[in-house]
């Protein structure tokens, strides 16, 4: 019986001692510079996904690579303006607003400013530099997992799929490389976009 009562009080104690511990942590503010996070972006009806670079003063680095038959395509956004290349080809312009790119970054940008974000209870919101509200979802370190605006959502994998994007991503520079007979572009920089 004592047996049986001590049993009893320690599965009591266990219960009671964990339930003290529940209550979440706070999200972290959002990691807004990050190198090949692997995204899938819905802008309507529209999908595509891809690895996204995100670097300082409004710096993005975007490479498709779903649908399969655009994989490889390269969208650089700078303040300067955008370009775009695909094999051997470039275009001074961004050929995938359609998919929402801009009000992506425009987003990412705004959450660097973390005394302009209100916490919520998964992450964060905001506006940005036009106005338009979002919403960030973010981890214990801070890494986004989900951004919404208005009719766009971009799901971040989370870290431990950043090696298989990664090595993803490295195939499609391979093949963009061998194509276009140049070195891809490992890191993001002012200095590299402005010779663009």
């Amino acid at each position: 019986m004592k047996k049986a009562a001590a049993a009893l009080s320690l599965l009591f104690l266990l219960l009671f001692a964990g339930c003290g511990n529940t209550q979440a942590k706070p999200p972290a503010f959002p990691e807004t510079v990050f190198d090949r996070r692997a995204v899938k972006i819905r802008c309507g009806e529209q999908e595509i996904s891809g690895l996204l670079s995100a670097g300082e003063n409004g710096v993005f680095l975007f490479t498709l690579t779903a649908p399969e038959a655009f994989s490889g395509l390269r969208v650089r956004h700078t303040a300067a303006g955008d370009k775009t290349q695909f094999g051997t080809l470039s275009y001074s312009g961004d050929l995938l607003s359609r998919f929402c790119l801009p009000e992506l970054f425009a987003a990412i940008e705004a959450a660097s400013n973390t005394q302009a974000l209100s916490r919520e209870e998964a992450g964060f919101s905001g506006h940005t530099a036009s106005g338009e509200a979002f919403s960030i979802e973010t981890g214990e370190t801070g890494a986004i997992s989900r951004l919404t605006l208005g009719g766009v959502s971009a799901e971040f994998a989370p870290r431990e799929e950043r090696e298989e994007a990664e090595n993803s991503g490295k195939r499609v520079d391979e093949t963009s490389e061998e194509s276009a007979g140049e070195r891809p572009e490992e890191a993001l920089s002012n200095d590299e976009t402005e010779k663009d």
